[in-house]
């Protein structure tokens, strides 16, 4: 975001979904991919530590749409996690 606008949104295919291990290695692909943000409905203690390490901000997805999730971050009505324990769905 810049100026309270998003810049840039970029949506991908996990490239790593089948692998042992998917959650971290697509954490490690996000860090590796410089992102910002994320907005996700799950995420595990060992993404969560890699991703906060990085600087990345992760904020928990409401139920509905890509847009109607970018809405509602736009709108700063999003949760920001900023700890975890045990992972979250």
């Amino acid at each position: 975001m810049e100026n309270g606008e998003i810049k840039n949104i970029e949506a991908t295919a996990n490239p790593v979904q089948k692998e042992k291990g998917a959650g971290n290695l697509a954490a490690q692909y996000l860090v590796d991919n410089q992102v910002e943000t994320l907005i996700t409905g799950k995420l595990g203690n060992v993404s969560f530590r890699l991703l906060k390490k990085d600087g990345i901000k992760i904020y928990k997805s409401s139920p509905g749409t890509v847009e109607k999730n970018i809405k509602l971050f736009q709108q700063g009505k999003l949760k920001e996690i900023t700890s975890i324990q045990g992972g979250f769905k």
